[in-house]
């Protein structure tokens, strides 16, 4: 049952700023109910913003590990340059392509968590709880849009350094093999 009250206060001045035009007033039960939806509201954001963090040390691991596995690359065809062809240096430069996006991912880079705690507790300690958890509904949607946005750019750097490694690793292990 949603009851709502609208009341009406005319002070007699004609500055719209000291005259509000309407007051909405709700009962307990509505409020409830809102803090109660705000609540639910709140822990699926900071879920999402905690899955972001947990994806962004993912790729930093995956960018890690294969950053390793390009380095090892790069130690083996330098330590066999010998026995290859007169044209093994060339295989360096997708090596140190893909090095470099790999390092953009492991770029130090700031999340966002959600809202200043102490700020908010100034903010919202003398308000109702309902205007508590809107403010801290609306931080962590703000801290995911963020973080969507840092999150895209680590796994463009991935997705650079994989694929050429990927590409330059067949093509460069084919031509290798195959010219002698």
């Amino acid at each position: 049952m949603r009851v709502r009250v609208s009341v009406s206060v005319n002070r007699g001045s004609d500055d719209p700023k000291e005259r509000p035009s309407a007051v909405v007033l709700a009962t307990d039960a509505v409020s409830r109910e809102q803090e109660k939806i705000t609540a639910v509201l709140i822990g699926q954001a900071q879920a999402q913003v905690a899955a972001t963090l947990a994806n962004a040390d993912s790729h930093d691991t995956k960018a890690l590990g294969l950053l390793g596995a390009d380095i090892a690359g790069v130690a083996l065809l330098l330590s066999n340059h010998g026995s290859l062809n007169r044209f093994w240096w060339a295989s360096l430069f997708p090596a140190f392509l893909s090095a470099a996006g790999f390092a953009w991912t492991l770029m130090p880079r700031s999340f966002a968590t959600g809202p200043a705690i102490d700020d908010l507790y100034r903010d919202t300690i003398a308000g109702p709880a309902l205007d508590a958890n809107v403010a801290v509904l609306d931080a962590l949607t703000q801290a995911i849009e963020d973080n969507r946005r840092v999150s895209d750019r680590k796994r463009v750097g991935w997705a650079l350094g994989a694929v050429v490694m990927a590409t330059a690793t067949i093509l460069c292990t084919a031509y290798l093999l195959v010219v002698r």
